[in-house]
């Protein structure tokens, strides 16, 4: 799966780069960065979280479209149920909390929610989750 996650990265640079020329207004680097690490973030938890035995993670389908003021990207796949976390831990702002202490998992969804404008999860009755991200072009 490590492989497949470096060709969706190379793939979701050449759609910025194309979305970058034909919407009006292109966004910046930082906006492009934002965009693929959301997409990127969501398809590491599907690989790892829905397909904990790395059972069939060819069975993800991810779908990017550009309109005129917004891109989404919309994944499916038949893993294993989406089951929120315990919230990620709070970090303090002062000055006496050890960066080492901070635990490495739990802020990928936070992540991600502050990289794109709108994220959303549902499962079909079928048995089939759903994610859609959406992120704004800015004017």
């Amino acid at each position: 799966m490590p492989e497949q996650l470096v060709v969706l990265h190379e793939w979701l640079e050449r759609v910025c780069a194309v979305t970058g020329r034909v919407v009006s207004h292109p966004p910046d680097q930082e906006w492009y960065f934002q965009f693929i690490t959301a997409v990127m973030e969501i398809a590491n938890n599907i690989a790892r979280y829905a397909y904990p035995d790395r059972s069939d993670p060819n069975s993800v389908e991810l779908r990017v479209r550009a309109y005129h003021d917004r891109i989404e990207a919309q994944f499916s796949d038949h893993g294993i149920t989406y089951t929120a976390p315990p919230p990620a831990p709070q970090v303090l702002e002062d000055d006496d909390w050890d960066i080492f202490a901070i635990p490495e998992g739990g802020y990928g969804l936070a992540l991600v929610r502050a990289a794109v404008d709108h994220l959303e999860y549902h499962r079909t009755p079928g048995g089939v989750n759903h994610w859609r991200l959406v992120k704004q072009f800015i004017t």
